[in-house]
Parts: structure tokens; sequence; C-alpha cells
């Protein structure tokens, strides 16, 4: 009946859930592991920048192993949530500590996580639906269908926007009334919407990865939407001369695109707001797995995954490209995200 009660009253949409962190700060790493290895863990980079703590998940808990495939993390309410995609679960865990607290097991394979309160959160999964959990029984309350292989999310107030297009494959955004848990509206787009980040002035940005023609034939070239958050409206579309891979954004709102292709790969720089343009087609070059930004510290984060069985390095540059640091030693296999603790 309690959970009868909380879905029929919304979703809690107003109170943002907030990171809240206690202990110490720094950036946790998350690096996937190989497919079927059960060898996914976290690394923690310090407040100093300078040391790397590696597999602080099985250290700080008694040898328990991440799983199968760290998909992707978010931060709420003072814990991380860790997708698990392979081990079809959730593992949580305190923000700072690295101390076990849940683990939410899931019949679905899931891929991104959208924490929205203390009560409930979204995941997307790879069978064109969104989960919604019950956080504080650790269940899944009801399940939404979406587009077509849903990967990245974000909230918006009282939407929810899903994108439905990993691994190149989908052409669509689902907007979720968080109030109904509907979908309110479809938002036809380029190909392979599959991550975006909340810009300036209530405005989002979408990155459409297009797709490598790894079996022969043409690439298809990326894009990036920007989007009005309350409204749903498309505002502008940049076009990319070559498939792209994960987008960031500074505390400016200029974004950061991992690319690849025919034109080089490594980083392309925009300019946000409502009219995106790009500065630079290059800023960095390499074959990134992971993109972030550090906006205390004004640094953009890069991860290399090397062959997906070896560890992973993770370079640090300016917002301007030039090198500043290289971490190796700690670093786990296939690191693909990062998670900055305030």
């Amino acid at each position: 009946m309690l959970l009868a009660v909380i879905l029929g009253g919304g979703c809690d949409p107003v109170v943002d859930p907030g990171p809240a962190v206690s202990g110490p700060k720094g950036i946790y790493v998350i690096n996937e592991g190989s497919f079927l290895a059960s060898n996914a863990e976290i690394s923690f980079i310090g407040e100093d920048r300078t040391n790397v703590s590696g597999a602080v998940f099985s250290t700080a808990n008694s040898g328990r192993t991440l799983g199968d495939v760290a998909q992707h993390a978010a931060l709420a309410n003072g814990k991380l949530y860790v997708v698990v995609n392979n081990s079809r679960k959730i593992e949580v865990i305190e923000a700072g500590t690295h101390r076990w607290l849940q683990t939410i097991m899931l019949t679905r394979a899931p891929r991104s996580i959208e924490v929205v309160s203390s009560l409930l959160a979204y995941v997307t999964n790879m069978d064109s639906t969104v989960s919604v959990l019950d956080l504080s029984g650790g269940v899944v309350a009801k399940e939404i269908v979406v587009g077509t292989n849903p990967e990245g999310l974000i909230r918006f107030g009282d939407r929810l926007y899903v994108f439905n297009g990993g691994w190149g494959y989908g052409s669509s955004v689902s907007v979720i009334d968080l109030k109904t848990d509907n979908v309110m509206a479809t938002i036809s787009t380029p190909h392979g919407p599959s991550y975006g980040v909340l810009g300036t002035s209530g405005l989002m940005h979408v990155l459409c990865t297009g797709s490598v023609a790894w079996g022969g034939g043409l690439d298809v070239p990326g894009a990036v939407l920007t989007i009005d958050g309350a409204s749903g409206n498309v505002v502008d579309t940049v076009r990319l001369s070559q498939p792209a891979g994960r987008i960031a954004v500074d505390a400016s709102g200029d974004l950061y695109v991992t690319v690849s292709g025919a034109g080089g790969s490594g980083v392309m720089k925009l300019t946000g707001g409502s009219s995106p343009m790009i500065v630079s087609t290059l800023l960095v070059a390499g074959n990134f797995y992971g993109v972030g930004v550090d906006r205390a510290r004004s640094e953009l984060y890069l991860s290399l995954a090397g062959d997906f069985v070896s560890n992973g390095t993770v370079q640090v540059h300016t917002l301007s490209g030039t090198p500043v640091r290289t971490y190796v030693a700690g670093i786990g296999v296939a690191p693909n995200g990062f998670v900055f603790l305030p």
C-alpha cells in the first residue's frame, strides 16, 4: 500500500536528490571490465588529484566483486548507484567511503540510471524499456515501454528524456511525464541518440553517435541536438563530420565530444548555448572511451580502454587541450566514465 501511495502521488519530481556527499572528496573512475570476466571495478582519484586507489569496491567490502560490465554510475543522496549490465543489477555504495549499502537485482539488462529522489530512480534497459525503481525497497515498481535501444537519460523538471539509440541503432527521444510515468512525447532525431548533458539557460544537448561501419561500407556521422528542456522543442542541430562516442559539458556550457573515423580520433570542442558551434575538430587526439569535466578545477578527463582486457589509462588536459597529467597505476580494465564528488 505504501508503494501505491508513493506512485499514485507522482515521483517526487520537485525535490532534487543532490549529491550530499560525506567523507573524502575525489573522482570515481568506472572501470567497465571485460565481458563475462566479472572484473568490473571502481578506481578513486583523491582530492589532491595525485594518488589513485585501485579496486576500491572490493578493498572496502572484504573482497566483494562488483560484477560483469559496469556500464554507468550516478551520484545522488550521498550514494553512488552503479549499473552493472551483464550481472543485471544496481550496486549502491556510500560515496567517498566506497562502502557497500545495497544491491538491487533486475530481470532486464540495464544501461543507465537517473535518480530523481530519495525514493525513486529510472533505469534504461536493452529491451526498449525503462524500469522504475523503488529505492527504499530495492525493487522494480513498474516498466515503461520506450523506443529502440534506450541508452542514456536525463531528468528536466517533471520530464524524463530517454535517448533511444544505443550502439547507433535508433533515432528518437522518449519524453516521460514523471507525474504519471506515461510517455508524453517522442522526438525524432538523427542516427543514434545515446547520451546527453544539461547546458545553460534550460537547454539540453543530446549526442547522436551515428555509427562506425566496422564490416565495410560508409560511416554514419554523428550530431549534437540542442533541446529546450521545458518544452521538448529542438532548437538547433549540429551535424558532425564523423561518428561520435560520449559527451561532457563544462561550467560555462561548452561541450566536449569524443569522435572517431576518417577525420581522426579524439575530442571535438563546441560552444554551448542555443546555437553550438565547433571550436576545434580535434582538441586532443586519441582513441578515447570516456570523457568528463572536473568543473572545480577546469580540467578535461579522458579515458583509454585499450584492448578491453588489460588495464586502461586516464589522461587529464586543460579545457584548451594542454596535457596536465596521466594516471596509469590504479586504473582498471576499460575505464568508461567519471563521477566527480563535489
